[in-house]
């Protein structure tokens, strides 16, 4: 009768250990979603400014071509031409400073993409030593008749 209370105690208390582990892993899991969500804004404002610089790009690149075609068919006045120069060094600076808001964007991708490994390898790592706590009980029970507590159930 003690042997049998003994190992349903265990159990019980194994159990508990799975109930936490579980607990465990769902809170690992919404955390990964965060992270993913996290990310795929991440992605959407990369594209959205991956977009706004080619426009900047094609912008840039088009009023250079009409800046050499105005040069060379009515050599422009040096206003006109400074106006283009102007409007050149605006875009130039724009597409330089969207170019950094993108290197950051990437940036905090890179982070989140470091933090949803790292949740994944603690899963990971957790899910395997709670099976080898479990496996080891298990052979514990089997093999001795009367059973022990796991020696680091929380760990």
């Amino acid at each position: 009768e003690a042997g049998t209370q003994r190992l349903r105690d265990q159990l019980k208390l194994q159990q508990e250990v799975a109930a936490a582990e579980v607990a465990e892993d769902v809170w690992q899991k919404s955390r990964l979603q965060s992270a993913k969500q996290s990310i795929a804004k991440h992605l959407e404002a990369i594209r959205h400014q991956t977009t706004r610089a080619e426009d900047a790009s094609r912008e840039q690149s088009a009023l250079q071509k009409k800046k050499e075609q105005l040069s060379e068919e009515h050599k422009a006045a040096e206003t006109e031409e400074f106006e283009e120069y102007r409007r050149r060094c605006h875009l130039e600076t724009e597409h330089q400073e969207l170019q950094q808001e993108m290197l950051g964007l990437c940036e905090e991708l890179a982070s989140a993409n470091r933090l949803a490994e790292t949740a994944c390898e603690e899963q990971l790592r957790r899910s395997h030593k709670a099976l080898r706590s479990l496996e080891a009980t298990v052979e514990s029970s089997t093999s001795n008749p009367r059973p022990s507590l796991p020696r680091e159930p929380f760990q």
